[in-house]
Formats: structure tokens, sequence, C-alpha cells
């Protein structure tokens, strides 16, 4: 059982470790790029109830899954930015699932406390 679960009974944990495999696999096909038309329909495509991944991203992760995805999406538009360094940043936020451009300059700027320009040129 992962480290991150031992605060939890064994059969939640079990579910836990189900979902967080979900949600790798999820991760690793992008699907963070989609925009989902509700939350049932996320819930279906992981092969969860929505009442476990309501519970994971609450109880388990402490957050709630827009932030997860927004997070997941930021982090792949930065990987895109240092991977092409002539991508502007806006072409890298939409191919991570960002269509407004200032959005995802908000949104950046959010989590990495500065504009994408300045982000990169402090990590390239």
């Amino acid at each position: 059982m992962p480290s991150i679960f031992r605060h939890l009974s064994k059969e939640d944990a079990k579910i836990a470790d189900k979902i967080m495999g979900a949600l790798y696999s999820w991760t690793a096909g992008q699907k963070f790029r989609l925009n989902y038309p509700s939350y049932d329909a996320l819930a279906q495509d992981l092969d969860l109830s929505r009442e476990q991944l309501g519970w994971f991203f609450s109880e388990v992760l402490g957050t709630k899954f827009l932030s997860f995805r927004k997070r997941q999406r930021l982090a792949y538009a930065a990987f895109l930015m240092l991977q092409d360094g002539s991508m502007p940043a806006a072409a890298a936020g939409q191919k991570a699932g960002i269509a407004d451009k200032s959005d995802f300059r908000r949104q950046f700027a959010e989590v990495f406390n500065m504009s994408p320009e300045n982000w990169r040129s402090s990590s390239g």
C-alpha cells in the first residue's frame, strides 16, 4: 500500500489505489486536455462512481478535480514551452487544454507566481 494511504482503512486504501491508477492512466493519456461535460462523464471515463471520485479528491488529495486538472494542464504547458523555446505561451496553453489566452496567463501566474514568459526565461 502506498505510504500516502496509510491513514486510510484497508478497504479505503484499496479504493484509493484503484483511483490513483486510473488517474495515472488518465494523465499519461493526456486526457486532462479534454473538457468533460460533467463530473459524471469524468467518473465514467475513469470507470469509477461519482462518489468514489469526489471522496478521493476531497478526502485523499485535499483538493478539487478542477484544481487538479488545472495543475496538470499548466505543468504540460510549461513542459511544452521548455521543449520548444519558440512556441508562444498561448499556443502551449491551447495544446494543454486552455483555449483562452488571457485565462491561460491568469492561471499560469496564479500557480507559478509569474507570467509564462518570465517563467520560461528563468527556467530555460
